[in-house]
């Protein structure tokens, strides 16, 4: 069993753009009942335009040697400082599957539904790798 944890806070500064900041807060876990992991991701930023956060779940279990499934999803939103009433809100969920096959062949396939205001789609994504 492993855990991670972060903290990470980080300014920006320049002349033409402004400045912004940025608190990010992560944790996670691998190994949970020998096959499950989880993975958390929580930040606040804020400019002068926009304030806003972004937060993010990855979740995933084991199920064979060669066969993991993936679920994530995530929550975006935005509000502009100067209109609080404007904001834009974005979600995003989805599955994934990766398989080994044999010592060099990899492939994977995840499927994403994105849903907001400013953005609406679905994703299918289908990958084959050799590894040397």
């Amino acid at each position: 069993r492993r855990f991670r944890v972060g903290l990470n806070a980080k300014r920006s500064t320049s002349d033409t753009a402004g400045n912004a900041d940025t608190y990010t807060l992560i944790f996670g876990a691998t190994g949970l009942g020998r096959r499950f992991n989880f993975f958390y991701r929580g930040s606040y930023y804020t400019n002068e335009i926009n304030q806003g956060s972004l937060q993010s779940l990855t979740s995933g279990v084991i199920i064979t040697r060669q066969l993991r499934m993936t679920m994530m999803g995530g929550l975006r939103q935005d509000n502009a400082i100067a209109t609080p009433d404007v904001q834009a809100r974005l979600v995003w969920y989805g599955l994934g599957w990766d398989v080994s096959l044999g010592r060099h062949w990899f492939m994977q396939l995840s499927v994403e539904r994105t849903d907001g205001e400013l953005e609406n789609n679905d994703q299918l994504y289908f990958s084959t790798t050799y590894r040397f």
